[in-house]
């Protein structure tokens, strides 16, 4: 993020998410700490050229579904200027509420947004 801006996407997938919105994310087995954050190809290749700081502080949330249990780690990323990621796009921080998120999701933001600013 910016100081204004946040990166979301709409996924297209066929999953339960599909036609929701979701942050930049990294999907691995495990949840992962900040220093293999830094250094974790995605974050290298999209922020490589761009000057950011990742707060140390993050938000853990888990989600229970039919099937499955889906655990997430909320890093935030400032950047001077938002790089640009394949199917994401830039929206102002107070336009964030008009988007649909997945549960798992719209418990960070009620718990964190304040943070963002």
């Amino acid at each position: 993020m910016d100081k204004d801006q946040v990166l979301i996407r709409k996924r297209h997938q066929s999953d339960i998410w599909k036609g929701l919105h979701d942050f930049p994310l990294i999907e691995d087995t495990k949840l992962l700490s900040l220093a293999e954050l830094k250094k974790h190809p995605f974050i290298q290749s999209s922020f490589l050229i761009k000057s950011f700081q990742i707060d140390t502080d993050f938000f853990d949330q888990q989600q229970m579904l039919t099937h499955q249990k889906i655990s997430a780690r909320f890093f935030i990323l400032r950047c001077k200027k938002l790089p640009i990621i394949e199917d994401y796009f830039p929206v102002k921080q107070e336009k964030i509420g008009i988007f649909a998120f997945p549960k798992l999701i719209n418990f960070f933001l009620d718990e964190e947004l304040v943070s963002f600013k």
